[in-house]
């Protein structure tokens, strides 16, 4: 499992960046489909890291992460 960092290619999005969960593992610079709002967006990928190298700074985070 994979952490995305994307940049939203999108209109009215007020966020510079955000991170998603994947099992895939596209490259940087890669264009993939995001969802936000209820909507599938274009953003480009920054950042991919392994899920496993950043497992306790997850758990030890500030705010709640869905299933």
């Amino acid at each position: 499992m994979n952490l995305l960092t994307v940049i939203p290619l999108a209109r009215g999005i007020f966020k510079e960046t955000l991170t998603y969960f994947t099992k895939e593992t596209p490259r940087v610079g890669q264009a993939v489909t995001v969802p936000i709002r209820g909507k599938k967006v274009i953003a480009l990928v920054v950042k991919v890291e392994p899920v496993a190298d950043l497992k306790q700074a997850i758990r030890s985070a500030s705010f709640v992460t869905k299933k």
